[in-house]
C-alpha cells in the first residue's frame, strides 16, 4: 500500500496537524504544557519534599511530587510534574543521584470490573439464574454437586427447599 492509506481505503489518512502559538502576544492567558515523570530507587524513607528540595537546589526551577503506588519492598517511587521546558534537565544523569531511574510517568491501566454477583453463587447458579434452578427447574446446584430435580411446585416453596427434599427421600 502506498504511504498515508491502509489496505481497505484508497483515500489518503487526512491527519489534523495540532499547532502550539509561539507569539509573544498576551492577550489571554494560557496553560503551559507539563509533563509527568517517574522516579524510582528511591529509599522507602525519602518524603517528597526531600525530592522537590532536591529538584529546586540543584536545576533552579519548581516541581511537583507525590509519592506513587509501587510494589516493591524497601523501595519508595515518586510521580513528578514538571513544566514541558524543564523535562530535558531532569532527564539528564547528573540531576540524580546513583541508582536513581528517571523515566516518563505512564499512568496504570484501570483494572476492569469485576463481574457483579453475590459471593456464594457459583458460576452455573449464576448462569442458571441466581437461584439454582433453571426456567424448567429441571437443574439445581447445591454443596453437594449437581442434581436433576423435578420442576418446582407452582406454591411458595424455594427450589432449594425442593432439592433438600428430593435427597431426603432416600435416593441415595
Amino acid at each position: 500500500t502506498a504511504v498515508g492509506t491502509t489496505s481497505h481505503q484508497r483515500r489518503p489518512l487526512r491527519r489534523s496537524q495540532c499547532v502550539r502559538g509561539s507569539s509573544s502576544s498576551t492577550a489571554f492567558p494560557t496553560i503551559q504544557p507539563t509533563r509527568k515523570l517517574y522516579l524510582a530507587g528511591c529509599c522507602e524513607g525519602v518524603e517528597p519534599s526531600t525530592i522537590t528540595k532536591h529538584i529546586k537546589d540543584s536545576c533552579g526551577f519548581d516541581i511537583t511530587c507525590e509519592r506513587a503506588p509501587i510494589s516493591r519492598a524497601r523501595q519508595s517511587a515518586f510521580v513528578i510534574t514538571c513544566m514541558a521546558s524543564e523535562r530535558e534537565k531532569l532527564m539528564e544523569p547528573d540531576t540524580w543521584p546513583t541508582n536513581a531511574t528517571i523515566n516518563t510517568y505512564f499512568p496504570p491501566r484501570r483494572s476492569l470490573p469485576e463481574r457483579t454477583k453475590s459471593p456464594n453463587v457459583t458460576d452455573l447458579e449464576h448462569s442458571l439464574g441466581g437461584d439454582g434452578t433453571s426456567s424448567t427447574g429441571a437443574v439445581s446446584v447445591s454443596p453437594k454437586g449437581i442434581n436433576t430435580v423435578p420442576a418446582a411446585p407452582t406454591n411458595t416453596a424455594n427450589s432449594y427447599d425442593v432439592l433438600a427434599n428430593s435427597e431426603d427421600s432416600g435416593s441415595r
